[in-house]
Parts: C-alpha cells; sequence; structure tokens
C-alpha cells in the first residue's frame, strides 16, 4: 500500500484515451478495478487465472476473455498469457496484465531511491538529532545502515514525536496532525528538498509545517475576500 492514502488521477487522460475508447463498458470497468488493485497493492502487475477474474470483477469467463481480447489489441495494457485464449486451457493457465504507466513510474521511483542511496553513501551522511535534558535521538541515513535508505515510517514518528515535544516545549504551537502531514510529504519526496538531498531533517520538517500554514492562511484570505 502507497504511504499515502490517495493517488492523483486525471480524468480527462482516461476520458481522452483513444485505445479505451473502442472498448466496451464492461472492459473499461474491469481495467477501472484492476488499475485500483494496482495502486492498493503498490505494483504494476496484476496477475491470476481466467476463471478467478471472471468471479473476482463478476462477469463469465466469455466476457472475461473479451475484455482481455480488448485490452490487448486496443492497447491497453500488457497482456500475457501462458496459454491460447480459450476458456479451457486458460482456466488453470496464468493471465498477466501489466500497467505501462505504473511500471515508467516504478522504474522512476526506482531510478530516484538508487540515486539518493549513491548520494548518501559518497557522503556518508549520519544525521544526530539531540532533544532536551541531554536525551537525543539519532536517525543514521549512511548507506548499509539502512536497506533502502528511509527508515521504516514508525521509526521517524517516533522520532518526530520526540521533536514536537521538544518544540512544544520550547513554546512552539504545533500540532501533530500537522507534523504527520510535513512528514509524510518530506518521505513522498525521498527526503530531497528539490534536487537535493535533505540534510537537516528537523528543519525541513518545521519548514513543511510552516509552509502548510501559509498555504493556509491565503487560501483563508482569498475565501474571505478583500476588507472594504
Amino acid at each position: 500500500m502507497p504511504e499515502l492514502p490517495w493517488v492523483k488521477w486525471y480524468p480527462q487522460l482516461w476520458l481522452s484515451e483513444p485505445g479505451l475508447q473502442e472498448c466496451d463498458h464492461i472492459t473499461k470497468s474491469i481495467w477501472s478495478d484492476v488499475l485500483n488493485i494496482m495502486l492498493q497493492e503498490d505494483t504494476h502487475v496484476y496477475r491470476s487465472t481466467l476463471s478467478k477474474m471472471a468471479i473476482r470483477f463478476r462477469c463469465t469467463q466469455i466476457q472475461m476473455m473479451a475484455a482481455l481480447e480488448d485490452l490487448k489489441q486496443c492497447k491497453i495494457c500488457e497482456v500475457e498469457m501462458l496459454h491460447s485464449l480459450h476458456v479451457t486451457d486458460t482456466v488453470t493457465g496464468s493471465v498477466t496484465l501489466i500497467c505501462r504507466r505504473l511500471y515508467r513510474e516504478h522504474n522512476e521511483r526506482n531510478r530516484i531511491r538508487l540515486a539518493v542511496r549513491k548520494h548518501r553513501t559518497k557522503k556518508s551522511v549520519t544525521e544526530n538529532v539531540t532533544g532536551c535534558n541531554s536525551t537525543s535521538t539519532s536517525i543514521s541515513v549512511q548507506k548499509g545502515v539502512q536497506g533502502e535508505g528511509i527508515p521504516p515510517f514508525d521509526e521517524e514518528w517516533r522520532w518526530a514525536r520526540t521533536l514536537l515535544a521538544d518544540w512544544q516545549k520550547n513554546g512552539a504551537d504545533y500540532r501533530e496532525s500537522e507534523l504527520k502531514h510535513a512528514l509524510n510529504q518530506c518521505r513522498a519526496n525521498g527526503w530531497m528538498w528539490g534536487k537535493n538531498s535533505v540534510v537537516d531533517k528537523r528543519s525541513a520538517l518545521e519548514a513543511k509545517i510552516q509552509d502548510q500554514r501559509d498555504r493556509k492562511a491565503k487560501t483563508e484570505t482569498r475565501r474571505k475576500g478583500p476588507n472594504i
């Protein structure tokens, strides 16, 4: 499951896709469900059998075969079948659907992740965050210590909450919801600020929170309109 509970969806791309417009509503509905399954499982591949797919998408095997043929002929996605497209052959065979757009996005995320890993390995950056009362929390981002370069969310969230307690003791009015949103944004960007890796995560979180507040204030100002 992706870190954020939502994904970008462009209705215009869906409605203007030439190949998709040639498909009937059953094929469109099945492909929509497959996309949602891929997004939920954070993958670009859906693999099953014809009989199981017919059960899951509430259609007959003949309709499922027609939908697979439409998806393949209209080049909506990559369709790979272990056997030829016949009910008797494909019931026990494997059917694989590959979304090209999600495949490209997956490769791009891996490219960025590897680039960040290479950069951090070269720099051998280790960040130490010191809390109040001589207590400190340390998160190491040196490669070889963390497999993916970015620690698990739970680990960073525990660290972020110690920062929140420290800020509140010093008089800041930051809220936990603001901090969590800022942390999710930083993690979604791979702890990158523009083209550069974030070195001071504490300052990055504060900057994200302030940016949230500034955007909210501008939105509220526009809603109220000018003072007369």
